[in-house]
């Protein structure tokens, strides 16, 4: 997990692993980066996300991106891209945990009012 204190952010919790290069991390955390708001009311010392592609570039590839925050269930965001392309598999995920951590945190809140 990060040990950067403040809010959770892309850029400050997110580890690449298999299937990518260091050379790519700039363009990764620009399409990711809109995740941002989302984790902006996590703390980054309890927030980790893990992107992980296999079979890379290729029909059948899998990208999947975990997130972990302390206390809270694992979210998993996958896609599997028929093409192949990475860009638009990363935006698939980012929309896929977008949407995972908004019904997480709407869940939250109902049981707080509830």
């Amino acid at each position: 997990m990060s040990s950067t204190r403040g809010q959770a952010t892309i850029a400050g919790c997110l580890r690449v692993a298999d299937g990518f290069t260091q050379d790519e991390w700039p363009g990764i955390v620009d399409r990711l980066a809109a995740l941002d708001d989302n984790l902006a009311s996590y703390p980054a010392d309890g927030t980790q996300l893990d992107l992980s592609v296999r079979d890379r570039e290729r029909p059948g590839q899998k990208m999947t991106l975990e997130c972990w925050i302390a206390g809270r269930t694992r979210l998993v965001a996958t896609s599997t891209s028929p093409s192949g392309d990475v860009g638009s598999a990363l935006v698939e995920v980012r929309t896929e945990l977008r949407r995972q951590l908004e019904d997480a945190k709407s869940r939250i809140e109902d049981r707080r009012h509830g």
